[in-house]
């Protein structure tokens, strides 16, 4: 059996080398014409690249001269200082008037004191007494103001979002009734600190 399956690897790798031999054979259409096509780039390439001219022979070239050095220069002088006076110039005087009371402004006053309640309501809970200063815009004519900054006195508590809110909603509504105001093209600022 030895000898048997010994004769028939013999066989079939004879046939597979017949096989091989077969199907090499002459070379193809498609390999003839790439090996020709490779030849035809080559011949174009080297037809490209041709070496550079020679130089012309002419006039030699003188090399150019390294530019001077910069001789520094010392520093102009100082001028003198100006020891001149300026003559004195007579000038008006200038005369200040005194700013004027706005006549709504006591009365303004005393609404923001009369609405102490609403306000005592924003400062439940807070542990220790303060100051807080608002500063707002108010149209005297029409009473509403808007604006608003609450800012702590000195090292007051810091308020809340809530009562922050809380504040100025007491402050602005009801409007403000400011009897003797007279129409402002732009609301007048005014400013007041609130204890607690």
């Amino acid at each position: 059996m030895k000898a048997a399956l010994t004769s028939r690897r013999r066989e079939v790798r004879a046939r597979l080398r017949a096989a091989r031999r077969a199907r090499k054979g002459p070379p193809s259409k498609w390999r003839r014409r790439l090996l020709m096509a490779a030849i035809i780039l080559l011949l174009l390439l080297l037809h490209l690249c041709q070496e550079e001219p020679p130089p012309t022979v002419g006039r030699p070239v003188t090399p150019t001269p390294p530019p001077p050095a910069k001789i520094e220069e010392p520093p102009p002088p100082k001028a003198p200082p100006i020891r001149r006076r300026i003559a004195k110039r007579e000038r008006p005087e200038y005369e200040s008037t005194a700013p004027t009371k706005k006549p709504w402004l006591d009365a303004f006053r005393l609404q923001v004191a009369g609405r102490s309640l609403k306000l005592a309501t924003c400062f439940e809970g807070v542990e220790r007494p303060g100051a807080v200063r608002w500063v707002a815009s108010l149209d005297a004519k029409s009473g509403e103001v808007g604006e608003h900054s609450l800012e702590p006195v000195a090292n007051g508590v810091v308020l809340t979002r809530a009562q922050k809110k809380c504040l100025i909603a007491a402050l602005s509504e009801p409007p403000y009734r400011l009897e003797g105001a007279e129409p402002s093209p732009t609301p007048e600022r005014v400013a007041m600190v609130l204890e607690f």
